[in-house]
C-alpha cells in the first residue's frame, strides 16, 4: 500500500514567531471565525501546541499503551479493562465533589472533566485558537529548559539566551468536518461541561481516536482514504520563546486567562516575576537580528 503520510501532513517551517503569525493570517484569513450555533462552527480548523516538534499526536492513554513497546499489545481491546478501571475509579472518587453532585454526565463528560484535572484519558486536547496553541507550546518548552517555570515561577535566563536555532516547537492545525469524512475512527468532541471554566477560556475541545491498532492521529490519517491533506504542522524556532510569550501576554493569553481560577492566578503571579526579564531577552534577540540583517 502506498505510504500516505506525505499527503496527510503539510509541514510548514516558520523563520520566526513573526513569520508564524503572518502565515496563520495568510492561511486562515479566508475563513471567518464562526460563532457557536453557526453551522460552519464545527468545520473550522482546530489547533494543538507541542513543546517538542517530534512528539506524536496521541493522547496520554495512547502514549501509555505505546510505551509498552510490544506489537502484540498494540491494540485497544487488550487495554479496555484497564481503561474502564481508570474511568470507574475516577467517577467513584470524584462523585459528590463541588459542582458534580446531581448532574447526569455522559462518559465523554466524565473524561473531559478528568482531563482538565490531570486524569490520564483517551482524549487529546485541541483549541480553536492558533495563539492559545502557541501559548501551550512555548510554556511547555520553557518548562523543559527551565524547570519550575510554569509551576513556581522559577526562571533561569541562560537557556533562553543560548537556545539552539535548529530546535522548534510545533503548532498542529487540523481541518475537521467534511475533511475527515473518510476517517470515522477519529471523533471530534465538544462536551458542554466546563466546571472550572477552563474549556471555555482555552476555546477547547477534544479528539478521540477509536481505531484498534493505530495509536496516534498521524498514523491513522495516513491509513485513511483522504482526498485532501487535513493536517498542517507549523514549526516555530524555540529561540523566539521569550518574544512569543511576551507578545501572548499582551494579547491577554496568560496562565490567569487560560486557567480562570485560583490556581491560574497563582501561576500568573509567579510568572510576572519573570515577564520583565523575558521581554529584555526578546528585545536583545530582536536587536541581534537587526544587526545581522
Amino acid at each position: 500500500m502506498k505510504n500516505q503520510t506525505s499527503t496527510t501532513i503539510r509541514q510548514i517551517p516558520c523563520a520566526s514567531w513573526g513569520d508564524y503569525k503572518a502565515r496563520i493570517m495568510h492561511d486562515y484569513a479566508e475563513v471567518s471565525f464562526p460563532l457557536e450555533g453557526d453551522p460552519s462552527y464545527s468545520n473550522f480548523p482546530i489547533f494543538r501546541g507541542h513543546a517538542n516538534a517530534n512528539w506524536p499526536l496521541a493522547s496520554q492513554w495512547e502514549r501509555h499503551m505505546s510505551s509498552v513497546g510490544k506489537s502484540s499489545l498494540m491494540n485497544r481491546s487488550r487495554w479496555q479493562i484497564a481503561l474502564d478501571t481508570v474511568f470507574n475509579d475516577f467517577k467513584d472518587l470524584a462523585y459528590g465533589a463541588p459542582g458534580l453532585h446531581g448532574h447526569d454526565f455522559t462518559e465523554i463528560d466524565w473524561w473531559a472533566i478528568g482531563r482538565h484535572y490531570g486524569l490520564i484519558t483517551p482524549l487529546l486536547d485541541w483549541t480553536r485558537s492558533p495563539y492559545v496553541a502557541a501559548f501551550f507550546a512555548f510554556t511547555g518548552y520553557a518548562e523543559i529548559i527551565s524547570p519550575g517555570f510554569t509551576t513556581s515561577g522559577t526562571f533561569d535566563p541562560k537557556p533562553f539566551l543560548v537556545t539552539d536555532e535548529s530546535t522548534h516547537v510545533a503548532v498542529w492545525a487540523l481541518r475537521v468536518g467534511p475533511y475527515l469524512a473518510s476517517a470515522s475512527d477519529l471523533v471530534i468532541l465538544d462536551p458542554h461541561v466546563d466546571l472550572g471554566h477552563r474549556q471555555r477560556a482555552q476555546r477547547g475541545l477534544f479528539s478521540r481516536l477509536n481505531h484498534e491498532t493505530h495509536l496516534n492521529v498521524v498514523d491513522y490519517l495516513a491509513s485513511a482514504e483522504l482526498t485532501e491533506t487535513p493536517l498542517r504542522k507549523y514549526l516555530i524556532p524555540c529561540r523566539d520563546t521569550a518574544m512569543a510569550l511576551s507578545e501572548l501576554r499582551l494579547m491577554n493569553i496568560t496562565f490567569a486567562t487560560m486557567f480562570p481560577d485560583l490556581h491560574g492566578a497563582a501561576l500568573q503571579a509567579n510568572f510576572e516575576t519573570a515577564s520583565l526579564l523575558l521581554l529584555t531577552i526578546a528585545n536583545a534577540h530582536t536587536k541581534a537580528d537587526e544587526i545581522v540583517s
